[in-house]
């Protein structure tokens, strides 16, 4: 089993690879993420005051969004998955990510 991320920065190709992969029954957690960077950039605690005024100017004023799913996956389905994340990410004018990492166990806990 994996445990396959993708983060996309655009909101349309991020719908169009959940379409794809809700096709093949695949289904997981989707949430808003933020780079660290951004975070960084738009917290409240103020950096040393030497470096803090360079950092605030040299960082981008914009704030933005991304877009992450998280997945668990059978091996057997990764390589159709990451098909389906590159066919409809080809066109962006941001980046996206995606990547997995072997899980040992996955477990449902349901109340009866």
């Amino acid at each position: 089993m994996q445990l396959f991320t993708i983060t996309i920065d655009e909101w349309q190709p991020f719908l169009k690879v959940l379409n794809g992969l809700s096709d093949l029954s695949m289904n997981g957690l989707v949430f808003n993420s933020h780079n660290i960077r951004n975070e960084l950039s738009h917290n409240q605690i103020e950096p040393v005051p030497m470096f803090g005024f360079l950092s605030k100017m040299l960082k981008p004023s914009e704030y933005s969004n991304s877009f992450t799913a998280v997945i668990v996956i059978e091996d057997e389905k990764l390589d159709e998955a990451k098909k389906i994340v590159r066919d409809f990410t080809t066109d962006l004018n941001s980046k996206a990510l995606m990547m997995g990492m072997p899980i040992t166990f996955c477990e449902e806990i349901i109340k009866e």
